[in-house]
């Protein structure tokens, strides 16, 4: 449940580039940040 509540924050073991991309997609809103993360997160299990 605190990885969902955080999920902007878990793409932080993936590299500089996801933390970026996420940080400025959150920086423009909450949902952004969120889609992008759960699809850095979910990449691998697809």
């Amino acid at each position: 449940m605190q990885e969902r509540l955080n999920t902007p924050l878990a793409v932080i073991d993936y590299g500089c580039g996801s933390v970026l991309i996420v940080f400025l997609l959150t920086l423009a809103g909450w949902v952004p940040g969120v889609i992008a993360a759960l699809i850095i997160l979910n990449r691998g299990k697809l």
